[in-house]
């Protein structure tokens, strides 16, 4: 069975093509540029064929999935594509989700749309699963998530291979003894807000967090960061987005131990696909975003 947009314009179609175990969407022509009108005629005899029908929130998630299409129909009109295909496999999981973010969190909307472009441009089954993790975080991981990967361009994806070579607390970096020579300073301060403050705002543009110190001066204490975002670092870890990592640094006060998170490369891969963009591609151009937060 075929449900066909509207149009006047003959040459212009978007058409969802549904059966009893598939469906998938095509578009075709200038239309895309209004396919928030035309996608909201498709999502409705579609959801109905899944069960939305009589669904309590039925109006508010129709609503959710019309605002993450039109956002997508803006970024496809952007980059000039006028016609592309989404796999049945990925436009059903899609609309489930993408009609559930009903609070309206822009950077989640923003994430729905954008892999759905992702969708239209590159049909890879790999969405599939990043529709299944966005489906479980809320708008704060979401946040944060966006914040540390998009520290650098996509193709660092390339390095989460041989990671250890540019591991930010290795003693290889030359960077670290610049963090030691601060910490030093600021252990000799022998103050303890000094001391939290100094760690909370370690945050890398490789992509990491303290979360946890331990010092003779201190004993062991949770930064700020995890204080605020306790839950959200749990559930993150929880999905396999962040890893947790620790090692001890030697200063002149004796070993301080600490403990931080850095995000996975799965995480780093689904948000630059949120962002319309394929990782590992040197070619690939970083789009701008907005990004949250302070780094040191």
């Amino acid at each position: 069975m075929k449900y066909p947009a509207q149009d006047q314009n003959i040459q212009d179609s978007v058409t969802l093509a549904a059966t009893t175990t598939s469906a998938s969407v095509e578009i075709r022509g200038s239309v895309v540029s209004r396919v928030t009108d035309t996608l909201l005629d498709l999502i409705s005899p579609f959801t109905n064929s899944i069960g939305w029908v009589g669904d309590q929130l039925s109006y508010a998630r129709r609503e959710a999935a019309i605002r993450a299409a039109s956002r997508a129909q803006e970024q496809l009109k952007r980059e000039g594509i006028t016609s592309g295909k989404v796999p049945p496999k990925i436009l059903l999981p899609w609309l489930e989700g993408a009609s559930q973010e009903t609070d309206q969190s822009d950077n989640l909307t923003d994430a729905w749309a954008g892999l759905f472009v992702r969708s239209v441009k590159s049909p890879d089954t790999v969405v599939i699963s990043y529709i299944e993790t966005l489906r479980k975080l809320g708008r704060k991981e979401a946040e944060l998530l966006k914040f540390f990967a998009t520290d650098t361009a996509p193709s660092y994806s390339l390095k989460f291979y041989h990671r250890d070579a540019d591991g930010i607390f290795l003693d290889s970096n030359p960077l670290l003894p610049r963090l030691i020579n601060r910490l030093e300073k600021t252990l000799h301060s022998k103050n303890a807000k000094d001391i939290e403050e100094t760690f909370d705002k370690i945050g890398f543009q490789g992509m990491c967090q303290i979360i946890f110190y331990t010092s003779d001066l201190t004993g062991t204490q949770a930064t700020p960061f995890f204080k605020e975002n306790e839950h959200e670092i749990s559930n993150l870890e929880h999905l396999g987005l962040i890893s947790i990592r620790s090692r001890a640094l030697p200063t002149s006060h004796g070993a301080v131990e600490i403990v931080w998170f850095e995000i996975t490369k799965y995480a780093f891969d689904m948000v630059w696909a949120c962002l319309r963009t394929l990782t590992g591609d040197t070619k690939t151009s970083r789009p701008k975003t907005k990004a949250t937060g302070n780094k040191a």
